[in-house]
């Protein structure tokens, strides 16, 4: 008998261990730079106010411990692993109730369809928090220990002091809870199945508090998925698979449970059948929502926010360049290089779009590329706007936002702005470092001016009296080549600009005026090419 127990908590151990194993490796190939964009607007502030104001809210230990986990994913392989863990959690919880219920059956692998649900939740929409995918492991794990209890009062009173906890730390997920113990009522004690609709009636209590007291606006937000996707977006249909599966996965059990002695034969053809299910469910899971080119441009934004251009120029070599947001980035990394005007013809263009974002803003995440461009034109009062736009859409939560605003701030001599900035980022973990190295450049303008990184972005700042974007980019950039003729991105992104929306008449102004000047000492290849094109004569060039 101990031999026999021995084999099988050994052949449990290596299953979840290879499923573990699987995730994990799934997980870090088709979602690596994921995690990374994951944490750009979701991490952990180890301040007092930060922690009350999650708490405070219905989910909040939720949304605290997603963000707590979060705070990794800038570590490689972290993202993979903490998610992986999360999920094999779930799983082996939701397995433990299925083989409470049918312990004969042999269904433990069919645990696994609401986990690959969340899964692909998690890493196919990027507005979807993982506070979502914590609650749903909370819920898992309290729905067990609900099943075990014997005793009809203890159950009821577990299910109704749970449902309100539950709502309390982790949010509507408590509605899933309490429709399982309604259907636990329906399907296994349907004599007293009026005492299983009290934890919907409380959950619904707790709502109409929430509501009263301005958490949401509307009962929906509180009663479904919704609460955890940012901007209080919908949930999309595809985002209730792993509710859905999971009430129906607990009311089969429930059924099967009246079947006496239920024990399938063949088990082995029943669980290579149960795999084979798995397979093809993961498998339409994959090719109905997910999308390699998200993947592609997360790790586009990744290189930029990481400065690595040749990272971005490498990518740029092996990958279908037709999406224009791909190109944004790409000519971002040739214009930092200074090689923007003597390349930009040397790849697809989709118009003024591939390099110019403004009219094109969609989304937090194109909002923080239009920041990045902007700051890489020397544009800072512009890049600074979008940074805080992004930021704000996102929840003021945004590491990499505050470090473009504790920059340009910097750079416009806002020491105080900047300083609350820094301050935010010292009580993260991965962040204090950073903002300590930037602590030396407050109230202390020649050490600004000293930094080659610093000093050539404020050079930028044109002093006109106007605000940044007012009389168009071609203004701004204008001015810009003037007050700083070193800094060469400005008059390359002018340049190519004009190119892609072929206005040939500007494009001749601003070779006739900068040709064998400082900002245009020589004509890059991109720009012969256009001046032989048209015979521009540059032989009146101004000086």
């Amino acid at each position: 008998m101990n031999t026999l127990i021995s084999k099988r908590q050994y052949n449990r151990i290596t299953i979840w261990t290879a499923i573990f194993l699987l995730l994990f490796a799934f997980i870090q190939i088709i979602a690596q730079y994921h995690f990374f964009y994951m944490e750009q607007w979701q991490t952990f502030y180890y301040e007092s106010s930060f922690i009350k104001n999650v708490l405070l809210q219905p989910g909040g230990l939720a949304f605290l411990s997603a963000d707590f986990l979060v705070q990794f994913f800038c570590l490689p392989y972290c993202g993979a692993l903490l998610l992986s863990l999360l999920l094999l959690v779930t799983a082996y919880y939701l397995s433990r109730i299925i083989d409470y219920i049918i312990p004969h059956s042999h269904l433990t692998y069919l645990s696994l369809l609401p986990i690959l649900s969340l899964l692909f939740l998690q890493i196919t929409n990027n507005k979807y928090n993982m506070a979502g995918s914590v609650a749903f492991m909370f819920m898992v794990v309290a729905l067990y220990y609900y099943t075990i209890k014997k005793s009809l009062k203890v159950r009821i009173f577990y299910s109704v002091i749970t449902s309100i906890v539950l709502f309390v730390t982790v949010g509507p997920v408590a509605t899933l809870f309490a429709v399982c113990v309604l259907l636990h009522g329906l399907f296994a004690d349907i004599r007293h199945s009026y005492y299983y609709i009290l934890p919907i009636l409380f959950v619904f209590i707790m709502a109409s508090i929430s509501v009263c007291l301005g958490f949401a606006g509307d009962y929906k937000n509180l009663f479904l998925l919704d609460y955890y996707f940012y901007q209080s977006d919908d949930a999309p249909s595809f985002a209730y698979q792993s509710w859905i599966l999971m009430a129906i996965l607990y009311m089969t059990c429930l059924l099967l449970k009246k079947v006496d002695h239920l024990q399938l034969t063949r088990t082995k053809i029943f669980q290579t059948l149960q795999i084979l299910l798995i397979i093809v469910f993961g498998y339409f899971n994959y090719k109905s929502v997910y999308v390699p080119k998200e993947e592609t441009f997360m790790r586009f934004t990744y290189y930029l926010r990481m400065r690595q251009w040749d990272n971005i120029k490498k990518l740029s070599e092996n990958m279908d360049m037709s999406n224009y947001l791909f190109q944004v980035c790409h000519n971002i990394a040739l214009a930092e290089k200074g090689e923007l005007a003597e390349h930009l013809l040397d790849y697809p263009q989709e118009g003024l779009a591939s390099i110019y974002l403004s009219d094109n803003i969609t989304s937090p995440d194109v909002a923080m590329l239009v920041s990045d461009e902007y700051f890489s034109m020397g544009c800072i009062a512009m890049s600074q706007h979008w940074a805080f736009e992004a930021n704000e859409s996102m929840g003021d939560v945004s590491p990499y936002c505050f470090q473009r605003l504790a920059q340009t701030n910097l750079i416009f001599g806002a020491y105080k702005v900047a300083d609350k900035y820094l301050s935010i980022l010292d009580n993260t973990l991965f962040y204090n470092s950073w903002a300590d190295s930037q602590r030396k450049f407050l109230y202390h303008d020649k050490a600004i001016e000293q930094d080659p990184f610093l000093s050539s972005k404020r050079k930028c700042i044109f002093p006109e009296n106007c605000f940044g974007g007012q009389y168009g980019i071609d203004y701004d950039l204008q001015r810009i080549i003037d007050h700083n003729p070193d800094y060469k991105p400005a008059i390359q992104y002018l340049g190519s600009m004009y190119i892609l929306i072929n206005d040939m008449d500007k494009f001749d102004a601003l070779i006739r005026r900068y040709y064998k000047t400082k900002a245009l000492p020589t004509l890059p290849k991109s720009f012969r090419l256009i001046v032989d094109k048209y015979h521009i004569n540059l032989n009146d060039s101004i000086h």
